[in-house]
């Protein structure tokens, strides 16, 4: 099992194995043809958990706590930030999702208040063009 180092550069693949970043990414034409939705979202002080499903099946959890943000697909690490940005946390992330025999994009948009001890106050998910949470 591989473990996660605070020094690494951030992830550009999003890919979680080798088997899926040999998978093509879906054209965008098809993107308004995917069925998708969250149908659950935990929601904490800092972390976002939403279980996605239909044309992509996914356990997304976005945790911005400690050196660097992670997002983590089915409980795998496929993409985390570099602590040495001037932000508290990076608004916007993008990572890729399987879908099938493709790939899809997936982006969080996050904001934070330093008035309210640094809470989560925005957060978007978005798959393939479709806004999955929007809060």
């Amino acid at each position: 099992m591989e473990r996660w180092n605070p020094y690494q550069a951030p992830a550009d693949s999003g890919c979680h194995s080798a088997e899926q970043a040999e998978l093509p990414l879906l054209p965008e034409a098809h993107w308004a043809s995917l069925s998708m939705r969250a149908a659950h979202v935990d929601r904490s002080w800092w972390q976002r958990r939403v279980l996605v499903v239909g044309a992509v099946d996914a356990d997304i959890r976005y945790d911005p706590r400690g050196s660097g943000e992670r997002v983590f697909v089915n409980e795998q690490l496929v993409l985390t930030t570099s602590i040495w940005r001037l932000e508290i946390v990076q608004p916007h992330v993008d990572f890729l999702l399987r879908a099938g025999d493709f790939q899809v994009p997936a982006s969080i948009d996050v904001r934070v208040s330093a008035l309210q001890l640094f809470r989560i106050t925005r957060f978007r998910l978005t798959v393939a063009g479709h806004v999955l949470v929007d809060e």
